[in-house]
């Protein structure tokens, strides 16, 4: 029995990425979850009476940041990427 090869395997050492999709994607999609999981958090509060826990507003804060961070560095990679010569 033989092992099949579904694709190149890459490194990040060779050039290849640890994260599947582009980092814009991923920057994107946890920037979205974050302002939706707040959104929701936010409903629930106003329906049940409670004020919002500072913990997970400043885990939301740190969500954000993070999707933005790897929003900006794939726009980073691709700006320097295309200066190369």
């Amino acid at each position: 029995m033989g092992t099949k090869m579904y694709g190149p395997m890459t490194s990040p050492g060779d050039g290849g990425s640890l994260i599947p999709l582009p980092a814009r994607v991923l920057g994107v999609v946890t920037v979205g979850l974050a302002v939706v999981s707040l959104t929701a958090y936010g409903v629930y509060c106003s329906l049940a009476g409670d004020s919002m826990n500072t913990t997970v507003l400043q885990l939301v804060a740190g969500t954000v940041a993070l999707g933005l961070v790897l929003v900006a560095w794939d726009e980073l990679t691709d700006f320097f990427e295309s200066s190369r010569p």
